[in-house]
C-alpha cells in the first residue's frame, strides 16, 4: 500500500533530518516494521527475514553490556522463552522479534518496547484477542523517537 510507504518515509525525514544515509536506515527499519505489523495483525504470519530489517541498529546503537545488564538480559530472555514455549503467549514471530530487540538496543529499551506494546494492546485486547506485534512495532517505533531525542542516536 503506498501509505504505509509514504507513512514510513516521513517517519523516517522526521526522525533523521536531511542526514541521507540515517533516513535511510529508519526508512529500513520503519518499513520493517510496518510489515512486521500488518502481517502479524492480518495473517497472524511473521516472516523472520522481515525481522532482519531491524539489524541495522547494531550500527547505529550501541547499549551498554556490564555484567549486570547482560544478566539482566539473559533473564529476559528467559522469561520471553517461558512465555512462548510453556505458556504460548507469545507467539514465535514475537519472540524473535525481542530477541533482535534485546541484541540491538538492550535489555532496558526492551523493557520499555515491551511495556509500551502491553500498555497500547490492552485497551483492544478487553475487546477481543489481538496479535501483540503491531503493539511491539508501535512501542519499538516510540522507543527509537525517544532514542533520537534524547541524543542516544545520531
Amino acid at each position: 500500500m503506498p501509505v504505509t510507504e509514504a507513512f514510513a518515509g516521513l517517519a523516517a525525514t522526521l526522525l533523521c533530518g536531511d542526514q541521507l544515509l540515517f533516513s535511510t536506515i529508519f526508512l529500513l527499519i520503519i518499513t520493517s516494521l510496518v510489515i512486521l505489523a500488518s502481517s502479524d495483525y492480518f495473517h497472524q504470519f511473521i516472516l523472520p527475514v522481515f525481522i532482519l530489517g531491524l539489524s541495522p541498529l547494531f550500527f547505529l546503537y550501541h547499549p551498554p553490556w556490564s555484567p549486570i545488564d547482560i544478566l539482566l538480559a539473559s533473564g529476559e530472555v528467559v522469561i520471553f522463552t517461558i512465555l512462548t514455549f510453556k505458556f504460548r503467549s507469545l507467539g514465535s514471530g514475537d519472540w524473535e522479534f525481542l530477541l533482535m530487540v534485546i541484541l540491538t538496543l538492550g535489555w532496558y529499551n526492551t523493557a520499555l518496547v515491551t511495556f509500551l506494546a502491553c500498555a497500547s494492546s490492552f485497551p483492544a485486547f478487553r475487546l477481543t484477542r489481538i496479535p501483540l506485534m503491531p503493539g511491539l512495532a508501535l512501542g519499538m517505533g516510540a522507543t527509537l523517537i525517544w532514542l533520537k531525542e534524547t541524543g542516544a542516536l545520531p
